[in-house]
């Protein structure tokens, strides 16, 4: 963790170097901090050699007898320091793949947008296709012109003993016919719609 460098972390820093007592190492990282100008400073330093410091400082105080100083009041104006977010590099391999998958996914969309704009089917299925629906449409009608038919003849003739007068024959046919050609066009409409 570090905290932000401000100018009271420094003069605690100027203060305790001047001390005689302090390990070697931590004398060496104080003197590169005091010996620099203040446009060169660091931004933060760690905790623990504000600790250090510190620590020093509040002997050193301690020796002259003047009043003791917190930690608290050294870091007064400081504060965490927080480096500003890097995002890390793109691997350029990644970078290729997601590229190809974007195409890809770009292909299927438009695939999917075009694929009843282009015919897939063959002219000769379609023909083909249009030749069988027009047969079994033909045979249908043919098949009910011919049971309409032979109904009205079945209903002339079964009627010959029945009525001998001719108008009544005709009538009796064209009644039967008539409940003939309803039920077939019952029956076609529910099978072929």
């Amino acid at each position: 963790m570090e905290v932000v460098f401000t100018e009271r972390l420094h003069q605690a820093a100027v203060e305790v170097s001047k001390r005689s007592d302090l390990p070697h190492d931590l004398h060496a990282r104080l003197h590169n901090l005091t010996q620099k100008d203040q446009s060169q400073w660091p931004e933060a330093i760690p905790f623990q050699l504000v600790q250090s410091i510190h620590q020093y400082f509040v002997k050193t105080k301690g020796d002259d007898g003047t009043q003791k100083t917190y930690l608290y009041q050294l870091l007064a104006g400081s504060e965490l320091y927080r480096q500003a977010y890097q995002p890390p590099k793109r691997n350029p391999e990644l970078l290729a793949r997601l590229e190809r998958l974007k195409a890809q996914q770009a292909n299927r969309e438009y695939q999917e947008m075009v694929k009843d704009v282009s015919p897939k089917q063959s002219a000769k299925e379609t023909l083909g296709k249009d030749l069988r629906s027009t047969r079994r449409q033909l045979s249908s009608i043919i098949n009910f012109v011919i049971t309409v038919a032979s109904a009205f003849a079945f209903g002339f003739f079964a009627s010959k003993h029945a009525f001998p007068n001719v108008a009544f024959r005709v009538l009796f046919g064209l009644f039967v016919a008539v409940v003939v050609a309803a039920a077939e066009l019952y029956f076609m409409a529910r099978i072929e719609i």
